[in-house]
């Protein structure tokens, strides 16, 4: 913008976008489900209940900070969240982005760590392969 009178450029701050959270009855049913669920990680069970306290439609409606608060998670938290509900739904919120090589529950075991395993020698013991890589 101009400002003909100074002849100078005004920068006008712009407004924080609000975004307002409308769940439908099946949504809700949904969110909560997830949260139920025992394999539900807690990144994704925070993000439902904070897409549930910002719900105007069923219940108290919390402000950002409430949320953040109560759900033990900071400010950028509650607004990245709301981002991807607004930009992807449900379906945005509930799912996790990971890179396929850092997914370390799919390492596989090569047979120096699988013998004893087999034998039956460790049993009930914990072993860390990578603090003890010659312990077998």
């Amino acid at each position: 913008m101009y400002n003909n009178k100074k002849g100078t450029a005004v920068i006008s701050m712009a407004r924080r976008q609000k975004y307002n959270i409308q769940l439908t009855d099946k949504e809700l049913v949904k969110l909560r489900s997830v949260i139920r669920k025992k394999e539900t990680s807690k990144t994704i069970r925070s993000r439902c209940q904070i897409i549930i306290d910002l719900d105007e439609v069923h219940g108290k409606v919390l402000t950002h900070e409430q949320s953040a608060r109560s759900n033990g998670v900071c400010m950028a938290t509650v607004t990245n969240t709301v981002e991807k509900y607004i930009n992807g739904g449900i379906d945005a919120v509930t799912e996790l982005k990971r890179n396929i090589n850092s997914d370390n529950a799919r390492r596989k075991i090569d047979g120096r760590a699988e013998v004893p395993f087999q034998k039956g020698s460790l049993v009930g013991q914990s072993v860390c392969l990578r603090k003890n890589p010659k312990l077998f």
